[in-house]
């Protein structure tokens, strides 16, 4: 069977184009956020809670770089299903087949990570 619609109502191009657009944009505003955390050196609360164990400036840095990383992921989706490269859009899973597992771990901790896990399906 060959997949061809987006939720059955647009092809399958333009579904992973606004998936791709979606996310990416999710990933820069949560990348956003992080970093202007650090530069005013100014955490919330659940923030700081969460790393309490750790140096909350270099896992916020780090947090934020990965979803600028994952944004740059959500654009290669885009460049591939507009030139149809199928090889990016199987990177494209396989890097967030990797996040879903990463995701799971932190689950219980994380509401936003339950809220992208519930996306990705």
């Amino acid at each position: 069977m060959r997949l061809q619609k987006f939720l059955c109502c647009m092809p399958l191009k333009y579904g992973a184009i606004s998936a791709g657009v979606i996310f990416g944009l999710v990933d820069f505003i949560i990348g956003c956020v992080g970093w202007n955390m650090i530069i005013r050196n100014e955490y919330p609360n659940f923030a700081v809670e969460f790393f309490r164990t750790m140096d909350t400036q270099i896992c916020v840095a780090g947090f934020s770089t990965v979803a600028w990383l994952l944004m740059t992921n959500n654009i290669l989706l885009v460049y591939a299903a507009i030139y149809n490269k199928l090889l990016f859009v199987g990177t494209w899973l396989l890097i967030n087949y990797l996040v879903f597992l990463c995701t799971l771990v932190t689950v219980l901790l994380d509401p936003f990570a339950s809220l992208r896990i519930v996306l990705l399906f």
